[in-house]
């Protein structure tokens, strides 16, 4: 696997990675993920997102995907892995972590510690004392995958679980496995973000998970309104297309790494500060 991974990516003029599956290209894009620093969001991790191009066309992602037998959907997880990882040193903010999100074929079928770092990480050429990883995975479904998960805390890992797309947090897998994130999903967020019954009630669980030592990500924030949400809650981590949009690796994001908030303020709703006293 680690000969085929190789072998599939090329390196343009400047560095910059892309891979080559089958007869689709395969590009890295970043977004940023915030944390919150007084009254400004400051950049402190990047996720990769798969851009597939076929004959200069782009692909949606989760088609491609999704058209791959679980053997080559296994393979092409870990070629964007690899690749996202090569790419990292060009998003042009210092000092960040790396969001890897493995998805469900990689995770159970080939994925393992020894074999992300010690093949994933060499094809990058990227020592893991340069980034921290941190692996994004969905509530495990099944002994395979829990078992992966379990190997990859217990060998130094940071954790980030959350639940499949729209539902609600996993609470017995965050229970469990006590990841360094639980990722609430930002579908589910934005129906109850309005709500302030369910809000009070979420504001319990980020709570709890923040007193285990669990920091609490919301993902897919898309308006002010959603964002002050998710700030009065408490958070730890914001991602979301209102914040920033995926780059292609090498493009300029340096305009992102710190937004103040005062600069969503007045496309808010008046919103009553209802969380942490205020």
């Amino acid at each position: 696997m680690r000969k085929r991974i190789e072998d599939a990516i090329s390196l343009d003029e400047i560095g910059i990675a892309s891979a080559r599956c089958g007869s689709v290209i395969l590009h890295s894009a970043f977004q940023m993920i915030y944390a919150k620093d007084g009254d400004t969001l400051r950049a402190v991790t990047t996720q990769g997102f798969v851009r597939p191009h076929f004959r200069g066309r782009e692909l949606d992602a989760g088609t491609f995907f999704s058209g791959l037998s679980q053997r080559e959907r296994c393979f092409a997880e870990q070629l964007a892995i690899a690749l996202h990882l090569y790419n990292h040193p060009h998003v042009e903010v210092t000092g960040l972590d790396h969001f890897v999100a493995l998805g469900a074929a990689a995770c159970a079928d080939a994925t393992t510690p020894d074999f992300f770092a010690d093949q994933l990480g060499e094809v990058a050429g990227l020592s893991f004392e340069e980034v921290r990883i941190v692996l994004g995975v969905t509530e495990p479904a099944d002994h395979r995958e829990k078992s992966v998960v379990t190997k990859f805390r217990d060998q130094g890992y940071s954790l980030a679980i959350g639940p499949a797309k729209g539902e609600q947090p996993p609470l017995d897998a965050l229970k469990h496995f006590s990841p360094a994130i639980a990722r609430i999903d930002g579908r589910w967020f934005q129906r109850i973000a309005g709500d302030e019954g369910a809000l009070r009630l979420l504001s319990h669980l980020v709570s709890d998970l923040q007193s285990r030592g669990t920091a609490v990500m919301i993902d897919m924030i898309e308006t002010a309104d959603q964002l002050f949400a998710a700030v009065s809650l408490g958070a730890d981590y914001f991602q979301g297309f209102l914040l920033s949009r995926p780059q292609l690796a090498g493009m300029p994001v340096t305009d992102e790494a710190e937004l103040p908030l005062d600069k969503f303020r007045e496309k808010s709703a008046d919103i009553i500060p209802l969380f942490r006293g205020g």
